[in-house]
């Protein structure tokens, strides 16, 4: 668990720092957004993000608080405010007005589209919100490490802090009421967690001195151990939800493989010899591509897309946030130096 531990506790400084450079963008620019943070895809609306930034206005000769012309009135830590927006960067709607948000946090939409939960980094709830503005917060839980919804959107698993605890541990929450319940005893240490469309549960954990990554019904029987031995992260099920899409990460090496769970075949997919750290995980709606997002030993970013037919891959962005997919997987949308891209891929 202390590698578990160790590990993410380096990703979010990681995240941290690259969500910081957003935030140095040049002085006097004029845009719909300033300061932002992250941009996500909406799962079934191509015009649809959710975009997190300062709402702050510059004083007289500040700018976001970076470089030599910031003065020391203007430097403080940002406050955020979630906004509904289209491609051309639009606001159409603000979203989630009562409450703080810092980064670093993450945004994931229902399969629906009519709903976001928001939670990780600094964010001491996970928070369900609608398109409308409305949101609920689970009390019972506190400092969620992953999140992902059911395939109906009724339900969301979480990995998080429950009551006094001090180690995450595996809950399943009610999207309309919030209420949670435990799936596992908290004797079992949980991280990375993801639904599949066929209602199983991949999760990573940690009991005693064993670190795994397992499958269970979401009803809580049938778990079967997949891999053991190594910290795992960064699970991610394929749209149809016959594989699970994985980062592995043991000494100094890290890899990235795609496994079966019906045939428990793995194919490797990356390798990294460099203390490169796999922060992101992702299938293209479609299934026939992922994304990946990095941290090279210089605590530099790269955003790719790799193609799972062939193997190869395109790099999309350095020193920029994860990248999000256009529901027809034609296209990334990603944020970097204080600018919001929208890349078609290959």
């Amino acid at each position: 668990m202390e590698k578990i531990k160790r590990n993410s506790a380096r990703i979010i400084f990681l995240i941290t720092a690259a969500l910081l450079i957003t935030q140095c963008g040049k002085k006097g620019e004029n845009k719909h957004f300033r300061y932002v943070a992250s941009a996500e895809w909406s799962t079934t609306s191509y015009n649809a993000l959710i975009i997190s930034k300062d709402e702050y206005d510059e004083v007289v000769g500040a700018t976001s608080g970076c470089g030599a012309d910031a003065t020391t009135e203007s430097v403080r830590a940002p406050d955020y405010a979630l906004f509904l927006s289209d491609t051309g960067e639009t606001k159409l709607k603000q979203l989630f007005k009562n409450e703080r948000i810092l980064p670093p946090h993450q945004i994931k939409w229902s399969p629906l589209g009519d709903k976001f939960i928001l939670y990780g980094g600094r964010m001491s709830t996970l928070y369900i919100v609608d398109t409308i503005g409305s949101y609920i917060k689970t009390d019972s839980l506190k400092y969620a490490y992953d999140a992902d919804w059911s395939p109906d959107g009724s339900q969301i698993v979480c990995s998080a802090l429950r009551s006094a605890r001090v180690y995450p541990s595996l809950n399943i929450v009610d999207a309309t009421t919030g209420t949670t319940n435990l799936l596992l005893p908290d004797s079992v240490h949980t991280g990375s967690v993801s639904w599949s469309a066929n209602n199983q549960l991949a999760f990573v954990f940690s009991r005693d001195s064993t670190n795994g990554m397992a499958v269970i019904n979401a009803n809580g029987t049938g778990m079967m151990l997949l891999d053991s031995s190594s910290f795992f992260n960064a699970l991610r099920w394929s749209p149809d939800g016959s594989t699970i899409l994985y980062a592995k990460h043991l000494n100094y090496d890290s890899d990235v493989y795609t496994m079966n769970v019906f045939t428990t075949t793995t194919i490797h997919r990356l390798h990294f010899t460099d203390d490169t750290q796999i922060a992101s995980l992702r299938y293209s709606p479609n299934g026939q591509k992922i994304s990946y997002y990095l941290y090279g030993s210089s605590n530099t970013t790269y955003l790719y897309v790799m193609n799972l037919s062939d193997g190869s891959a395109q790099q999309i962005a350095v020193q920029s946030t994860d990248g999000s997919w256009s529901p027809d997987s034609k296209q990334i949308v990603y944020v970097s130096y204080d600018d919001i891209f929208f890349k078609t891929v290959e």
